[in-house]
Protein backbone atom coordinates (compact mmCIF):
# COMPACT_ATOMS: atom_id res chain seq x y z
CA UNK A 1 0.00 0.00 0.00
CA UNK A 2 0.98 3.58 -0.95
CA UNK A 3 1.23 6.55 1.32
CA UNK A 4 0.33 9.71 0.00
CA UNK A 5 3.78 10.88 -0.34
CA UNK A 6 4.20 7.96 -2.64
CA UNK A 7 1.92 8.80 -5.01
CA UNK A 8 2.44 11.33 -8.19
CA UNK A 9 -0.47 12.95 -10.13
CA UNK A 10 0.72 13.77 -13.65
CA UNK A 11 -0.35 17.71 -14.19
CA UNK A 12 0.99 18.22 -18.20
CA UNK A 13 3.24 16.56 -20.69
CA UNK A 14 4.17 17.64 -24.08
CA UNK A 15 6.75 18.11 -26.49
CA UNK A 16 9.00 20.82 -27.63
CA UNK A 17 11.01 20.10 -30.44
CA UNK A 18 13.17 16.41 -29.42
CA UNK A 19 12.57 17.59 -25.70
CA UNK A 20 9.93 16.01 -23.64
CA UNK A 21 8.71 18.56 -21.16
CA UNK A 22 6.40 16.82 -18.27
CA UNK A 23 5.16 18.35 -14.81
CA UNK A 24 3.71 16.61 -12.05
CA UNK A 25 2.79 16.98 -8.15
CA UNK A 26 2.97 14.99 -5.00
CA UNK A 27 -0.37 15.10 -3.13
CA UNK A 28 -0.81 17.10 -0.05
CA UNK A 29 -1.99 15.02 3.50
CA UNK A 30 -4.87 16.72 4.61
CA UNK A 31 -2.74 18.75 7.71
CA UNK A 32 -0.05 19.97 5.36
CA UNK A 33 -2.91 21.01 3.00
CA UNK A 34 -4.58 22.98 6.34
CA UNK A 35 -1.23 24.66 6.85
CA UNK A 36 -0.52 25.64 3.75
CA UNK A 37 -4.18 27.60 3.28
CA UNK A 38 -3.63 28.64 7.01
CA UNK A 39 -0.44 30.63 6.05
CA UNK A 40 -2.25 32.62 3.33
CA UNK A 41 -5.69 32.62 4.43
CA UNK A 42 -5.87 36.48 5.69
CA UNK A 43 -3.27 37.55 2.50
CA UNK A 44 -6.11 35.76 0.27
CA UNK A 45 -9.28 37.56 1.44
CA UNK A 46 -7.42 41.32 1.47
CA UNK A 47 -6.27 40.34 -2.51
CA UNK A 48 -9.67 39.13 -3.37
CA UNK A 49 -11.61 42.50 -1.73
CA UNK A 50 -9.11 44.59 -3.38
CA UNK A 51 -9.98 42.38 -6.94
CA UNK A 52 -13.53 42.73 -6.08
CA UNK A 53 -14.27 38.56 -6.44
CA UNK A 54 -17.12 39.20 -4.29
CA UNK A 55 -18.87 41.24 -6.77
CA UNK A 56 -17.63 39.34 -9.63
CA UNK A 57 -19.01 36.28 -7.75
CA UNK A 58 -22.41 38.04 -7.55
CA UNK A 59 -22.63 38.65 -10.87
CA UNK A 60 -22.07 35.45 -12.45
CA UNK A 61 -24.04 33.98 -9.74
CA UNK A 62 -27.07 36.25 -10.77
CA UNK A 63 -26.61 35.79 -14.26
CA UNK A 64 -26.69 31.83 -14.33
CA UNK A 65 -30.04 32.14 -11.73
CA UNK A 66 -31.32 34.54 -14.41
CA UNK A 67 -30.35 32.22 -17.36
CA UNK A 68 -31.61 29.18 -15.60
CA UNK A 69 -34.36 30.28 -14.72
CA UNK A 70 -34.33 29.58 -10.95
CA UNK A 71 -36.43 31.04 -8.11
CA UNK A 72 -35.74 31.08 -4.49
CA UNK A 73 -37.15 29.09 -1.72
CA UNK A 74 -38.14 29.38 1.92
CA UNK A 75 -36.30 26.14 2.49
CA UNK A 76 -32.53 26.61 2.72
CA UNK A 77 -30.50 25.13 -0.45
CA UNK A 78 -27.11 23.22 -0.11
CA UNK A 79 -24.61 25.16 -2.40
CA UNK A 80 -21.37 22.40 -3.23
CA UNK A 81 -18.38 25.38 -3.06
CA UNK A 82 -15.27 23.04 -3.30
CA UNK A 83 -12.65 24.86 -1.60
CA UNK A 84 -14.81 26.83 0.62
CA UNK A 85 -11.95 28.88 1.66
CA UNK A 86 -13.12 32.48 2.87
CA UNK A 87 -16.88 31.73 1.62
CA UNK A 88 -16.51 34.37 -0.67
CA UNK A 89 -18.31 32.26 -3.38
CA UNK A 90 -21.26 30.76 -1.11
CA UNK A 91 -22.20 34.03 0.23
CA UNK A 92 -21.98 35.99 -3.25
CA UNK A 93 -24.41 33.08 -4.14
CA UNK A 94 -26.64 33.80 -1.06
CA UNK A 95 -26.67 37.31 -1.83
CA UNK A 96 -27.80 36.52 -5.12
CA UNK A 97 -30.29 33.60 -4.38
CA UNK A 98 -31.42 35.99 -1.65
CA UNK A 99 -32.50 32.74 0.76
CA UNK A 100 -30.49 31.09 3.11
CA UNK A 101 -27.80 28.70 1.78
CA UNK A 102 -25.91 25.87 3.59
CA UNK A 103 -22.47 26.44 3.61
CA UNK A 104 -19.88 23.78 4.45
CA UNK A 105 -16.63 24.72 6.82
CA UNK A 106 -12.85 24.11 5.05
CA UNK A 107 -10.04 22.02 6.10
CA UNK A 108 -7.90 25.37 6.95
CA UNK A 109 -8.88 26.24 10.34
CA UNK A 110 -7.69 29.89 9.45
CA UNK A 111 -9.90 30.29 6.35
CA UNK A 112 -12.73 29.06 8.57
CA UNK A 113 -11.90 32.00 10.72
CA UNK A 114 -12.21 33.82 7.66
CA UNK A 115 -15.47 32.15 6.54
CA UNK A 116 -17.12 32.99 9.87
CA UNK A 117 -16.28 36.90 9.40
CA UNK A 118 -17.21 36.73 6.07
CA UNK A 119 -21.29 35.56 7.31
CA UNK A 120 -21.05 38.11 10.14
CA UNK A 121 -20.66 40.75 7.45
CA UNK A 122 -23.23 39.24 5.25
CA UNK A 123 -26.11 39.50 8.19
CA UNK A 124 -28.21 37.33 6.34
CA UNK A 125 -29.72 33.70 7.60
CA UNK A 126 -26.78 31.43 6.58
CA UNK A 127 -26.65 27.94 8.23
CA UNK A 128 -23.54 26.55 8.80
Amino acid sequence: MSSVNDQVIPMFAGWIGSWQISVSRRPLGELELARRYDRIAAKWTRLSERLSYSQAYEHLSKRVLREANLVPTIRPIRVLDCGVGTGAFSLAFSRAWNAPIRMDADVSPAGCLQHASLICLARKPTQI
